[in-house]
This record gives C-alpha cells, structure tokens and sequence, in this order.
C-alpha cells in the first residue's frame, strides 16, 4: 500500500501539535481543592458543588499508638461522596491529623519507630483501597523538633514508596503550617514525594491575639501593629525554601472571625468563628462593610462599633485566585467546604472556580 506522505504529514504534525498543547494546558491548570469536614457541619454529599473542584480531602482520621487508623464519624469514609466524585471526575482522599493537640502527640510516637510507623503505611493502602479513596494528606500540625521533622520526611518516603509499587496514581498531599512555624521541614526531600502542599494561610489572628485583624488578608498592612503575616508573605517565604510554585496550594478560609473590639487593629478579643452566611445576614441587619485595600479583604463592624468580623467574599476570593494564576501556583485550598453555603449555594466556591474558568485555568 502506498502512503501519500503529503496528506499524512500534516495530521501527524497536527496531532502532534495537540498533544503538546494539550499537555502544556494540563500543566496550567489550577486545582480547586476542598477540604470535607467530617463533623455536624458538614454538607450533605449530594449539595456539594463537584463541577467547581478538582479534588476533595476528607477530615480526618487519626493516628492510635499502634499505627492504625481511627475516627469517630460513622459516616467515614463517605461512600456516597466517593462515588459522587468520582463521577464528576473529582478526585478524593483521606486526611490523618489535624489540629486537635491530644491527637498530634500519635504522629511523633508512630512516626518515630519503624515498625509503627510501617504498620501506619499498611493501613493507610488498606483504607485507600477498600475504600477506593485516590490518596492521601497528612496533617500533623506540628512536628515540635528536628527528629519529628525527619521522621514526617521517613513516613512521606514510605509512603511514596510503597504507592509507587503498588498504586503510583495514588496522591500524597501535607498541610502545612503558614510563614515560618513549617520553616524546619525539610522541603528539599519532601519535594521529591508529596504531590503538592495545602498552605494554611489563615488564623493569622484568632483567640491567641488581643486585637482585631484579618484572618487572611492577602496582603500584609503596615498598620498591623504585630506584624501577623499574609498570604503573600507566606508564599514568598516557602518559595524561598525552594519549594516550587506549582506544587504550592494556597489556603483560604470559608469561615469570618468575630472580635470584641472597636474597630480593625483595636485592641479586643476574639469571640469566635462564623459562617460567610452570618456574615451576609449581620449585613442585612446593620452591620457595615469595609473593605481593606491594602490587605485586599473586607471586614464588618457593628453598628455600635463594639465587634468587628473579619471574612472572605466573592471579590477577596477572586482576586486570591487570580494571584494563584499569576504567581504559577498550584491552586487554592478551602477549609471547608460547608461553610460557605448561603440559599442553596456556594458562592464562594463559585468565585474561585469562576475566576480559574475566566483565566483559562479550570
């Protein structure tokens, strides 16, 4: 048979044109990743906006003595999610950790022994595969010394090790602290094995602090009389550690904080966290709006000007995803997805994936 080279050319070159553009927007393309609280918050599996994500982190399981995995929610590990998600292309896997400070000490007691910390590994296979879960993300918030900090690089090795014989599309994910508590972590290593990082940047001021301030501004203000941090701070710090940018995925809150005080950077204490529906509802009833444009994020004060909420909304959540796109970023993370749900919807989560759609990123 003869071939006309002349017409088959230029399909190949064609084809081949594709594939590499192909590849380069798959290489763009941001993540959207949502954090699944698994408390009484937490929204029904078949509410969640899988169209505007593109993986899911079930929170959490925990660490026993012995390696194995425990939790007390009966309904993990969310079958009918798992099945929702996956349908929707939606990746989804499995949190072990996080803030509880009863629950970390588990971490350093399995990690630090070989023979836990290889008994951890076995059930966490087991629970990705009975479960058929994509992978996991570890959040031990935080290792208090060098030695832990090693002994989290042994884990994300054996880890990696283990799902590259046996399942290498399985993921593996950390959160991290923001600015310098991670500074310790030895990047350099855990690169090699973690898929990307959820970077919590928020909580840079909650009960811990005797004045009102931003929870997550983008931006840091020159009137911060402590200097608290930022978004972009945080990930200039961690790039520096020579982290790199697309395996960065920036946190956001879907939570406000609430302030006893008399206005931003005044002193006060804090109250506690609400959801962005409260936030709309205290708008309606008198409450006022600002917004920082230094910080890029608004804040309310009560008609009295005696509490103050710090929150996110649909315009500071798109300008932190267009600062994901510019700055080559793996994407944002949410904690959590069920807090920003306001008459049926998730209009916070439609803004990021809106905005990453308007980009040409998702």
């Amino acid at each position: 048979m003869r071939v006309n080279l002349v017409k088959v050319f230029p399909l190949a070159l064609f084809v081949a044109l594709s594939t590499m553009f192909t590849c380069v927007r798959a290489e763009a393309r941001q993540r959207i990743v949502g954090y699944y609280a698994a408390y009484k918050y937490t929204i029904p599996p078949d509410s969640v906006e899988y169209s505007n994500l593109t993986d899911i982190i079930v929170s959490a399981v925990h660490l026993n003595a012995l390696g194995a995995l425990e939790h007390k929610d009966p309904q993990i590990p969310f079958p009918s999610l798992v099945r929702a998600a996956h349908k929707a292309g939606v990746k989804v896997l499995i949190s072990i950790g996080g803030g509880n400070p009863k629950l970390k000490g588990y971490f350093a007691l399995v990690t630090g022994n070989p023979a836990t910390r290889a008994a951890m590994v076995r059930n966490v296979v087991d629970f990705l595969e009975t479960n058929h879960y994509d992978g996991v993300d570890i959040d031990w918030e935080t290792p208090g010394n060098a030695d832990q900090c090693h002994d989290l690089t042994s884990l994300v090795r054996d880890l990696w090790t283990t799902f590259n014989h046996i399942h290498p599309s399985w993921l593996i994910t950390m959160a991290i602290p923001h600015w310098h508590i991670g500074a310790s972590f030895n990047y350099p290593i855990l690169d090699k094995y973690v898929d990307w990082y959820n970077v919590m940047c928020y909580d840079y001021m909650a009960s811990w602090c005797c004045y009102a301030g931003h929870d997550s501004p983008l931006y840091a203000s020159p009137d911060d009389p402590n200097g608290a941090g930022s978004d972009s701070a945080t990930i200039a710090f961690l790039l520096s550690r020579g982290i790199p940018s697309e395996k960065l995925v920036m946190g956001v809150p879907f939570y406000g904080d609430l302030f006893k005080a008399k206005g931003l950077y005044k002193p006060g204490r804090y109250i506690g966290q609400n959801f962005y529906s409260e936030s709309m509802n205290f708008i309606s009833e008198g409450w006022h709006y600002n917004w920082d444009g230094v910080s890029e994020v608004p804040y309310l004060i009560n008609p009295d000007s005696t509490e103050l909420i710090s929150y996110e909304n649909p315009r500071s959540l798109e300008l932190k995803a267009e600062y994901s796109v510019k700055h080559h970023l793996g994407g944002i993370m949410i904690w959590e997805l069920s807090k920003d749900m306001y008459h049926g919807r998730q209009p916070l989560l439609e803004e990021i994936a809106n905005t990453m759609r308007r980009l040409g990123q998702f």
